[in-house]
């Protein structure tokens, strides 16, 4: 590997960090207050929004306090949380020569979603699924199938962010998406909450997740 003078002309970290975020607050969820005494009325909510800032780092130069350091390489096969290209291999059309730009696939959001703790949903391939469709270190088909309607992490997804969504250039991201962040939030306020919809004006118990 060399430390290169700067990145390629394709990629716009603006343009990215706008992309990644839009994704990922794409779920129009918000944190309601479990057991409020108020009900429906309760005004205990917390929207929810995620921000990503992207600091280039030319010949590994200093450039200030971050959480994460990726590798950034002009072209990849496949990407990872720690590495990323510019120009990404596309197996969708089968040509083994069809590179696409950053821009044009969701990869660097799904990656991100990676770092908030978000497992795959996807499995051939070497996709890392939630521990609920893992049996004595077997895939639970047979659980997929239990939780295939339920607001709950995929074993497999076409349209989701963190199954094949992440090779399109729109991909849906699920209130379920905000589970460890409720759970975290809950630890920290010692209170319990539970995920709703900006959308929704009044807390309807059957579109709770817990």
């Amino acid at each position: 590997m060399e430390y290169r003078d700067a990145a390629g002309s394709n990629v716009d970290l603006v343009a990215l960090k706008r992309q990644v975020e839009a994704t990922l607050n794409g779920h129009k969820s918000q944190l309601i207050l479990a057991g409020c005494s108020k009900a429906a009325s309760c005004g205990c909510r917390v929207k929810v929004r995620f921000n990503v800032t992207f600091l280039l780092s030319v010949k590994n130069c200093h450039v200030g306090e971050y959480h994460k350091e990726i590798w950034l390489f002009p072209k990849t096969d496949r990407a990872d949380a720690a590495s990323w290209g510019e120009s990404n291999f596309d197996p969708i059309p089968k040509d083994p020569n069809r590179y696409v730009s950053l821009s044009e696939m969701n990869i660097v959001a799904h990656e991100c979603g990676h770092l908030f703790n978000y497992p795959d949903e996807y499995w051939a391939f070497g996709g890392f699924v939630h521990s609920d469709y893992i049996n004595n270190g077997e895939l639970d088909f047979k659980k997929a199938d239990e939780l295939k309607l339920k607001q709950t992490w995929k074993m497999m997804s076409t349209p989701n962010l963190m199954g094949s969504g992440a090779r399109r250039q729109s991909a849906k991201t699920r209130s379920y998406y905000l589970r460890y962040v409720r759970q975290h939030f809950s630890k920290m306020t010692n209170k319990t909450w539970n995920i709703g919809y900006e959308e929704e004006l009044v807390c309807d118990e059957n579109s709770q997740i817990n």
